[in-house]
């Protein structure tokens, strides 16, 4: 089983919902810096700052939790991107995303209703 499961997710990525539009993004991993940058990059208050910080240092505490006889591969936190978003003020980037849409079946295009 798990032979199958580290074969499943080696595997590329091939839905094709990729993009290449350029984007505003924080290193890998989650940390106080991190959590920090977002915050102030989201113009929130300091209380609300805080209170994430305090949250991540909770969070850091907790164990994995050890459920039956149930394997299951840790998540490595390192490896994830926490925040990502396309730059701003660009025209292409919004017809970009348009197409990118349309390749999955939602339509955006204004209608009137009746």
């Amino acid at each position: 089983m798990e032979k199958k499961l580290k074969n499943f997710i080696s595997k590329n990525y091939k839905h094709g919902f990729w993009t290449s539009i350029k984007k505003n993004k924080f290193p890998f991993g989650l940390n106080k810096n991190t959590i920090s940058s977002l915050s102030e990059k989201k113009n929130e208050p300091i209380n609300l700052k805080n209170y994430r910080l305090k949250a991540y240092k909770n969070w850091k505490l907790i164990k994995y939790p050890i459920w039956i006889n149930l394997k299951y591969l840790k998540l490595n936190f390192k490896n994830l991107l926490i925040y990502s978003v396309p730059f701003k003020k660009k025209k292409k980037v919004k017809t970009d995303l348009f197409s990118i849409f349309q390749k999955c079946g939602v339509n955006l295009s204004k209608k009137k209703t009746k």
